[in-house]
């Protein structure tokens, strides 16, 4: 009896010391990977909204923020694939960094996604319906900061809400194209023809402005025009059709003309300024005519100086709209960092009736002042210069 019972316990002890190799193996879970499709939008003024691809076996994301006036910081830990963030700057870009997580496992950051907030448009002056609202604006370089640059352009298009504006220093057309895309109220015309692809455009809001045609002038003259001239002949809700001449002239200088020099720039300016002139003398003598531009230089220079003599000599002809900024030392000029005003609206003796009117109107306009950063975030994000507006009765 106690041999049989000796027996068994000891079969019993022998089943359960069987082999290890007979117990499944636990298979660790697979290493976390990085987030990817990481994508946001702007949702108000001081909120936005991120999502990205789920990460198989993450528990958490772990979402870090930075900007351009602030240190990286964890903005916080959701479990789902998305989170919404609140109390941002308006018109500010943030940065974003995305991680899964699983306990005290973590996989790499991601690249950092870009953002900003919206404009807060009830703080800005959009253009009036039933006037005409142009503006000239060098984008300097653009786009000088990719993304930040083409986002912000966007979005002050679309909230000025202009009838035409003649743009400068237009480099890339792709993102040209994406910054109207970010107003959808306009359309473009981008020339292609200046030196070191530095190229003029028109944007104009075809619910307002007929274009009947448009075409470079002087694509040849690389000394007086080496950004040809953009011109296009318009309507404003079927009114009297104008001209616009969009320019840039020549840039830098020592504030004298050298006669003697061919490639002196104050003389190439001079000479672009008696092209434009003639030309318009030539073909369209009584016709309104607007040029408007960089002129890169000063409307307010003594005679001897001064470039723009083939306008001022025939003065019963042709009037600088912004001569009064021009001649105001304390007034806000379109090139605040040297400071200088540079860029001007020139109109033909057609436009003095209207411009006399209570209803016009020109300055320039405050851009820097919805940067967070005020005019350094400006100049760093979209250009050195501010855009002259001027805004008109039809004819």
């Amino acid at each position: 009896m106690h041999k049989r019972l000796l027996n068994l316990l000891l079969a019993l002890a022998l089943v359960g010391c069987g082999s290890r190799n007979d117990i499944p193996a636990q298979n660790p879970p697979p290493p976390l990977t990085t987030p990817t499709a990481i994508t946001g939008w702007a949702v108000t003024t001081t909120s936005v909204h991120l999502t990205w691809d789920p990460v198989p076996g993450a528990r958490a994301y772990r979402v870090r923020i930075r900007s351009n006036y602030t240190e990286t910081e964890t903005l916080g830990t959701v479990s789902g694939n998305s989170m919404d963030t609140e109390g941002l700057t308006p018109f500010s870009t943030y940065f974003f960094t995305v991680r899964a997580e699983r306990g005290s496992e973590s996989s790499p950051y991601t690249q950092e996604f870009g953002l900003h907030t919206h404009l807060d448009i009830s703080r800005f002056p959009a253009g009036d319906p039933d006037l005409l609202d142009i503006a000239t604006w060098n984008i300097q370089h653009f786009p000088i900061s990719g993304f930040d640059t083409v986002s912000h352009a966007g979005e002050l298009l679309a909230a000025m809400n202009y009838d035409l504006l003649a743009l400068q220093e237009i480099e890339n057309p792709q993102s040209f194209q994406s910054m109207l895309d970010l107003a959808p109220s306009y359309q473009g015309i981008l020339s292609s023809s200046a030196a070191y692809n530095v190229n003029l455009a028109l944007v104009y809001n075809p619910e307002h402005i007929t274009v009947i045609e448009y075409f470079d002038l002087f694509p040849d003259d690389i000394l007086a025009f080496p950004r040809p001239a953009l011109v296009a002949h318009v309507q404003f809700d079927g009114g009297t059709p104008f001209w616009v001449i969009a320019v840039h002239y020549k840039c830098c200088g020592d504030g004298y003309i050298d006669e003697d020099e061919y490639d002196d720039e104050e003389l190439r300016r001079l000479n672009a300024s008696k092209k434009l002139a003639n030309w318009v003398e030539m073909f369209h003598p009584d016709e309104p005519v607007l040029i408007l531009g960089d002129f890169n230089d000063l409307i307010t220079d003594e005679d001897s100086r001064n470039v723009f003599t083939p306008f001022y000599d025939k003065d019963e002809e042709w009037f600088f709209g912004d001569m009064a900024i021009a001649s105001d030392d304390n007034a806000l000029w379109s090139y605040p960092s040297w400071p200088s005003h540079l860029d001007h609206i020139l109109m033909s003796e057609e436009f003095a009736p209207i411009f006399a009117r209570e209803t016009a109107s020109i300055g320039v306009l405050p851009l820097h002042h919805y940067f967070y950063g005020d005019f350094s975030e400006y100049e760093q994000t979209i250009s050195d210069h501010l855009p002259l507006h001027m805004v008109l009765e039809p004819f």
